[in-house]
């Protein structure tokens, strides 16, 4: 560079290392409720998991009667339950039905 164009050449330089010093830092933004409901599908694996441990241990007559071995092993892999029926309080079965669906469409 010439010496005319020093004082152009060094902001340049100034500019560059100022750069190059800068640091980010990511942060994902997740709202509460995408949190809540993500904590909540974990806890619901890590159970889904436990029950099919005790299903496995102790036969299929402790925990059959209320959660069946396909329902246990979708949410134990972080299915979602669409299309399996799931128990209410009474211990009978409510849920979807894939079938009855498409007709009420």
């Amino acid at each position: 560079p010439s010496s005319s164009n020093l004082e152009e050449s060094l902001n340049c330089l100034r500019y560059a290392n100022r750069a190059k010093n800068i640091q980010n830092n990511a942060v994902v933004n997740v709202d509460a409720a995408s949190r809540l409901v993500s904590e909540l599908r974990g806890q619901v694996q890590t159970l889904a998991k436990e029950l099919l441990r005790i299903h496995d241990d102790h036969g299929e007559n402790v925990v059959a009667a209320v959660f069946s071995k396909d329902l246990l092993k979708n949410l134990s892999s972080g299915g979602d339950t669409l299309g399996l029926s799931l128990p209410d309080a009474k211990g009978g079965k409510v849920g979807r039905n894939p079938a009855k669906r498409a007709d009420s469409s």
